[in-house]
C-alpha cells in the first residue's frame, strides 16, 4: 500500500493527461485547505488596508532582513527567499520530489499516536487529514493562455518576465502584469540547501488581494484541455502506511530541512526510539 498505491494514482493522472516525468509537480498539505497563498489568504474580508498590505510586507522585509538578500539577483529571488522564512507572499511551494511532497503531507503526524477517523480523537491544532496536490504546469499553462504559452516554467533570471515589484509592490508608476488569467509556473535558483533539498517550484498567483481564487477551483470553472490537477488524500490508513514506510527507508525532517534545528529533532525521535 503506502508509497505503491499513491504512485498508481499518479500513474493513472500522467497516462490520462499524456504527462511525462519533467511537468510533474508535486504539493504537500498538512490539511485539507484551498489551494491559496499565504498573503492572499489573510484578512479574507477586505478593507483598503489590504491595497497597501502587499507593499509594506514586501518594503519591511527588504528594509530590515537587509543583509538576507545581499545575493539575491531580482525581485523574483528575494520574494523566493521571504517565501522560505514563511514571510506573506504570493508563492505556493511545489516540488519535483515525490518523497518531498509527501513528507511535507505527514510531517505533523510522524510523531502523533492519535487515530483521526473521528473529529473527537483529533489532537488540538490538528485540521484534518492531510493530502498530495499533483500538478502538470505545462498544461496549465496552456488551459489559462492557450497555446501561446506551451512551457513547463518561468525560468527567472532568463525568460522575459516584468520584475514583480515594478508590477505588485510599487504604488507609483507601476507595470501592468500580462498573465491574468491564472497562475504560472515558475523556476528559480537552487540558491540555498533548503531549496536544493526540497528541489522546489512555486506557482505565483496574481489575485486580487481582496477575492483570491483557489487554484483548485479555477479548474473546475472551465476546462479547454486535459485535466492538470489532482488532489490525493491522504486518510488515517494510507498516512500510517506512509509513517512506516519512511521510518524503514529513514527518512527525516533533516533530508527535507537540512540545519541544526532538524539535526535536533531527528536525534531526539532517534532517542525515543
Amino acid at each position: 500500500m503506502g508509497i505503491s498505491s499513491v504512485i498508481e494514482k499518479i500513474d493513472k493522472f500522467k497516462i490520462e493527461t499524456s504527462s511525462n516525468r519533467n511537468e510533474i509537480f508535486f504539493r504537500g498539505q498538512k490539511s485539507l485547505d484551498k489551494l491559496v497563498p499565504k498573503l492572499l489568504r489573510s484578512n479574507p474580508d477586505g478593507g483598503e488596508e489590504n491595497d497597501y498590505k502587499e507593499n509594506l510586507i514586501y518594503c519591511d522585509s527588504w528594509i530590515i532582513g537587509n543583509n538576507e538578500f545581499i545575493n539575491c539577483r531580482n525581485s523574483w529571488e528575494i520574494l523566493a527567499k521571504m517565501q522560505h522564512y514563511e514571510i506573506d507572499t504570493r508563492l505556493l511551494d511545489w516540488t519535483s520530489s515525490l518523497l518531498s511532497g509527501i513528507y511535507f503531507a505527514i510531517s505533523e503526524c510522524i510523531d502523533c499516536k492519535t487515530q483521526c477517523k473521528e473529529d473527537k480523537d483529533k489532537k488540538p491544532g490538528c485540521r484534518g487529514n492531510p493530502c498530495l496536490w499533483v500538478l502538470n504546469s505545462r498544461i496549465m499553462h496552456n488551459e489559462f493562455y492557450s497555446l501561446n504559452l506551451d512551457k513547463i516554467a518561468f525560468t527567472i533570471g532568463i525568460d522575459k518576465l516584468i520584475d514583480y515589484v515594478d508590477a505588485f509592490v510599487k504604488q507609483e508608476e507601476k507595470k501592468e502584469w500580462e498573465y491574468n488569467e491564472g497562475p504560472i509556473f515558475l523556476e528559480m535558483p537552487w540558491s540555498n540547501s533548503r531549496i536544493t533539498s526540497q528541489k522546489g517550484y512555486f506557482t505565483f498567483h496574481s489575485d486580487d488581494i481582496k477575492n483570491p481564487i483557489p487554484l483548485e477551483d479555477r479548474l473546475s470553472k472551465s476546462l479547454k484541455s486535459k485535466s492538470w490537477l489532482l488532489k490525493i488524500e491522504i486518510d488515517t490508513e494510507l498516512k500510517d502506511e506512509l509513517v512506516k514506510e519512511f521510518k524503514i527507508m529513514g527518512i527525516s525532517e533533516f533530508d527535507i530541512y537540512p540545519g541544526l534545528s532538524s539535526i535536533g529533532r531527528h536525534t531526539i525521535r532517534n532517542l525515543k526510539g
